[in-house]
């Protein structure tokens, strides 16, 4: 296994503020919170928390992210104290340039803007939602009424891009 390179911590900095996607409601929908989090804590500082049986959880895009940067960052929870994704890791591995690692950051945050922008103009505004909730809610509200050729017209283009997005992120992002 190839070492990390020596300045790993500064890379890391660079391209998690570069990027942000698993806060910002693309990757993910929603993060799991443990007793050793201390969810008390993390209620006092801001984190909308949820608790689902014995369940702590907090629903994405998180609410501490702000300018690409996380707010509770020395008090975040295990899970993002732990998340490394796959571009990171192939970074800090030397397998993967900086400079390649920013253009499939880029490539993806423009296909999640698309996804975004095309979920608005179809009436879906909620930002406060992660994408891929909107998108599914998007297709539950449209499959009770008539598939009319301009919703199918316009829900073939937004599946393929969410498809695209979808691709990118399982081929660069998740582990």
């Amino acid at each position: 296994m190839a070492e990390l390179i020596p300045d790993a911590e500064e890379v890391a900095t660079r391209l998690c503020l570069r990027c942000g996607l698993c806060c910002d409601g693309v990757m993910f929908g929603d993060v799991r919170v443990g007793r050793e989090d201390h969810p008390e804590r993390l209620l006092r500082a801001g984190l909308p928390l949820q608790r689902t049986g014995e369940v702590w959880h907090f629903d994405q895009p998180c609410t501490a992210l702000e300018c690409g940067a996380c707010q509770v960052y020395e008090d975040r929870p295990s899970h993002c104290r732990q998340f490394e994704c796959a571009i990171l890791k192939e970074t800090l591995r030397g397998h993967r340039t900086e400079e390649e690692a920013e253009r499939a950051i880029d490539r993806a945050r423009k296909l999640a803007q698309t996804v975004r922008d095309m979920l608005n103009e179809r009436g879906d505004t909620n930002e406060g939602v992660a994408l891929s909730r909107r998108y599914r809610d998007f297709v539950d509200r449209q499959h009770g009424g008539e598939c009319a050729p301009e919703f199918r017209r316009q829900h073939g283009s937004l599946t393929v891009a969410v498809m695209s997005l979808n691709q990118v992120l399982k081929l660069s992002f998740y582990t």
